[in-house]
């Protein structure tokens, strides 16, 4: 037996046995399969051979999905058909009947795990044509799956138990046959196995498959936008047949399965109705009847938590001609779309179903141009309609998120309160690279104006968002490629953004569009660097005085939460008072180049000598060991020292005096001079850094006994401190960059 379809470098499987129970270990049996072993070895094809009696097949098969598999698509090839029928007969009865879904779930758990592995989407720069979403071997994994429950093995079959629509079957016949031959085109190229388009051969397969553009670039992006198009259906239309056969049940069905009290209730609303987890038409003739319903159903999606049935999916497709001018400029059309994208956090969802039904290119046909737009910067993952889907997907995790980066972004987020622009800013953002322009943001903001007249927004909103869509880059290069201490980059971030509501909505934007082009290049420290520039652009924006009187609010709040928090890890130390607390006078001065603040704070915490630390912002201190003495600092908020504001409970030290520069290695320069419990004057030797998780750079040396340097720290106290009572005060003073 062997596959019906093959490329060249493929493993030919072949199959031999004569129906007697005498095994492969019989000579007459061994010499025939050596024979034709040898033959096949010496053309050079790649075999995968087993000789087994039928019993010995079957037994296999039910031991090994692979082995399975294979003998489903077995075909004869030379012998007598009453022996392949009897073979046939007993893989069906042994192997098929009775294990329908424990084959199912097997297939589709290694679907997923295929999909994991080899990247989860169909729009990669240089994806997998075997294994990738939307490669071959999820043609194939639908067909399998639908023989074990069908018994169909053809689109065809399918097609006649009523599963598959005629033009289904051709989409996705054409998909199968364009990337087959994709697939020995890289073959024969490269002379191996080779399943990924790499982009260096991928004008090398243009030029095979007769793709005959003037232009080198224009060739292989016609080319590949094709091969895009062809994995897009036969993703969404084996995903979509999967549904439509049972073979994928929503998570609803199940649990409604698990409830047999409850019945099921159609909730018919606006010609829709809601079963399940899904929402399917009523009447074929909805959105003939009324077109607009083709924009209100993703309203319905976002606000019941449903999805589309795999009929409705169809539908939408088949009716996406009432879309016309008229549609696009209706009021109530605009005040259904922007509704959808006021609702943070529940946005992407709706984005990406009307992409996969074609309904959102053809109502903003300024994003439909870029479907399947090849992006040639190699730092681009994906193609530039999905690495516009995948933006937006990441500004959506910000609104709940728990964890870094994108929880450092949440309360910028949630107090924004013009979200609809934010979005569909990012859906305009790269709409230029369509039109191949040098520089696509002119081009993707003389879109926007056009999009946004269409859209009837105001001219406020209007400004801001082609301010949006011209200027996404300017904070990544600025933080990037910029010198952040300079005032100068900072008085260009401020002519750029001019107030603080564009700069939250840049910043968000900024984020986004760096983790849609590749989270995994997101690194702390172009976190550190994009904060540091937001925050001295934001003082920048606001002034000194109000930027003063913001630190002095934040000097006590800190102050506080530290004294709290030591009190908790400190049992013995007696109650704090808030009398104790003092926050020190803050002040500007120079030196050299750079602006500085200052800040002092002290707190009284009675007698504790225990490990005490300044949570959530990040000072931590603690006694490693009797000489030892280490300091821990994260940088929260990234790149902005400033915002720690004081420091607080070094509970076992008398006084301490700690200098931090926010340089941009984020590393503590200088630990100055302290004294130790038993008030011998001490400094910090063989001082050295070390990374500690995101941002945190720790600082520990050795404690060493100075007894001359008694008179000088005395001399220092008295000018920068007035201390409380003896043994009950730990203060320390931080100069941290203001720029």
């Amino acid at each position: 037996y062997g596959t019906v379809t093959g490329v060249q470098t493929c493993a030919l499987p072949i199959f031999l046995h004569d129906g007697r129970a005498r095994g492969g270990e019989h000579p007459y049996v061994k010499s025939v399969v050596e024979s034709v072993l040898y033959m096949l070895w010496d053309v050079g094809l790649k075999v995968g051979h087993s000789t087994r009696s039928i019993s010995e097949a079957t037994a296999q098969a039910n031991q090994d999905m692979q082995s399975k598999t294979s003998l489903i698509e077995s075909r004869l090839l030379l012998g007598p058909a009453t022996l392949y029928d009897q073979f046939r007969e007993a893989l069906v009865k042994q192997c098929v009947r009775g294990h329908e879904d424990e084959y199912i779930a097997a297939r589709m758990k290694d679907q997923e795990e295929r999909h994991e592995k080899f990247g989860d989407s169909v729009f990669l720069q240089e994806p997998n044509v075997k294994n990738g979403c939307g490669g071959l071997r999820d043609f194939q994994n639908l067909i399998w799956m639908a023989f074990f429950k069908y018994d169909a093995l053809t689109l065809a079959a399918l097609r006649k138990q009523g599963f598959l629509e005629p033009s289904e079957q051709r989409a996705l016949e054409d998909a199968y046959e364009f990337i087959l031959r994709v697939r020995n085109s890289m073959h024969y190229l490269t002379g191996r196995a080779c399943d990924v388009i790499a982009l260096g051969i991928q004008p090398k397969i243009a030029d095979d498959l007769g793709y005959r553009h003037q232009d080198l670039l224009r060739r292989t992006e016609a080319f590949m936008r094709d091969y895009y198009m062809h994995a897009r259906n036969i993703f969404l239309l084996t995903n979509a047949l999967a549904e439509r056969m049972a073979l994928r049940p929503s998570k609803l069905s199940r649990l409604t399965a698990l409830l047999p009290g409850r019945a099921k209730k159609e909730e018919p609303v606006d010609g829709f109705l809601f079963r399940d987890g899904l929402v399917s038409a009523a009447d074929p003739g909805i959105f003939k009847a009324e077109p607009l319903r083709l924009l209100r159903v993703f309203r319905h999606l976002q606000q019941r938590q449903v999805e589309l049935s795999p009929e409705l999916r169809n539908m939408i497709r088949r009716n996406l001609r009432y879309v016309d001018r008229s549609f696009q400029y209706s009021t109530e059309a605009r005040d259904t779309f922007l509704a959808i994208l006021q609702n943070k956090g529940q946005v992407a969802r709706i984005l990406r179903r009307m992409h996969e039904t074609e309904f959102l290119g053809k109502y903003l046909p300024e994003f439909g141009k870029l479907t399947c737009l090849v992006q040639h910067e190699f730092f681009h993952r994906y193609t530039a309609d999905e690495h516009t889907l995948q933006v937006i997907e990441h500004l959506d995790r910000i609104i709940d998120a728990v964890k870094p980066p994108h929880e450092n972004y949440k309360k910028l987020f949630q107090q924004n309160e013009h979200p609809h622009i934010l979005y569909l800013a990012i859906l305009l953002h790269d709409v230029g690279k369509a039109a191949n322009a040098e520089r696509h943001a002119e081009v993707s903001v003389e879109m926007a104006r056009k999009a946004a007249a269409r859209l009837k927004l105001s001219e406020d909103e209007t400004t801001m968002l082609t301010f949006l869509v011209r200027d996404h880059l300017k904070l990544s290069m600025l933080s990037q490629r910029r010198d952040i201490d300079d005032q100068a980059t900072i008085d260009a971030a401020a002519r750029i953004v001019k107030n603080e509501v564009n700069l939250d909505l840049l910043q968000l934007l900024t984020f986004a569009d760096s983790a849609g082009t590749s989270i995994k290049t997101w690194s702390d420290w172009k976190e550190a660097l994009l904060w540091g520039l937001y925050h001295r652009t934001k003082q920048a924006l606001a002034g000194p005085e109000v930027e003063i009187e913001r630190l002095q609010d934040g000097a006590r709040s800190v102050a506080l939460a530290g004294a709290t928090q030591a009190q908790h890890e400190v049992p013995e130390a007696r109650p704090f008072r808030d009398r104790e607390l003092e926050v020190g006078t803050l002040r500007r001065r120079r030196r050299g180049d750079q602006g500085r603040v200052a800040i002092d704070a002290r707190l009284g915490l009675g007698g504790a000598r225990r490990r005490a630390a300044l949570h959530p912002f990040g000072l931590a201190t603690q006694r490693v060991e009797s000489s030892t003495l280490g300091f821990s600092l994260a940088l929260q908020p990234f790149g902005a020292l400033h915002e720690v504001a004081a420091v607080t409970a070094f509970v076992f030290m008398q006084d301490a005096s700690i200098e931090l520069h926010d340089a941009i290695d984020q590393a503590i320069e200088e630990v100055a001079v302290v004294r130790d419990q038993d008030e011998r004057d001490a400094r910090i030797e063989e001082m050295r850094l070390q990374p500690v998780g995101n941002l945190r750079i720790e600082v520990v040396g050795r404690l060493v006994e100075q007894e001359q340097l008694r008179a000088r720290q005395q001399e220092a106290r008295q000018r920068h401190a007035s201390p409380l009572a003896a043994g009950q005060c730990g203060a320390a003073r931080i100069e941290a960059l203001d720029a």
